[in-house]
């Protein structure tokens, strides 16, 4: 039996990709799990937001299979970033360099591997919501 795979729930939306605009947002945070992070990876409006959302300097995180949308969005080249251990390589091959540790805080690229990994990454998003 897989329970991880079950529908956890729907969450209300704001608005849709195609219609955000970065000035109205404070941070991103892509989820982790395989098939949000497979789904968002292959959207070019996802792909937008998140290199937008970071050449603007806001907080941009990914947990878990999250940065695979950084992948895609080919914003890892040249920084330091982690993931769950099987797409580790994906950003490597994306020019990153990873470092296998529960948060990898990379100006204001904040990653993280696991769900037990989130109390870390929340702390960094809030040092630099606070700091902004």
């Amino acid at each position: 039996a897989i329970r991880l795979m079950e529908n956890a729930g729907w969450l209300k939306i704001d608005c849709y990709l195609d219609e955000a605009k970065v000035a109205d947002y404070d941070a991103v945070i892509l989820p982790g799990g395989c098939w949000n992070p497979d789904f968002l990876r292959a959207d070019k409006d996802a792909q937008n937001f998140t290199r937008e959302m970071h050449a603007a300097g806001k907080p941009t995180c990914g947990i878990c299979h999250g940065p695979w949308v950084m992948v895609s969005a080919k914003m890892l080249k040249g920084k330091k970033a982690t993931a769950v251990w099987n797409i580790q390589i994906d950003l490597e091959n994306a020019g990153a360099t990873v470092i296998d540790e529960p948060c990898v805080v990379d100006s204001n690229l904040i990653t993280a591997r696991f769900p037990y990994d989130l109390p870390r990454m929340i702390d960094a998003l809030a040092k630099q919501l606070v700091a902004a």
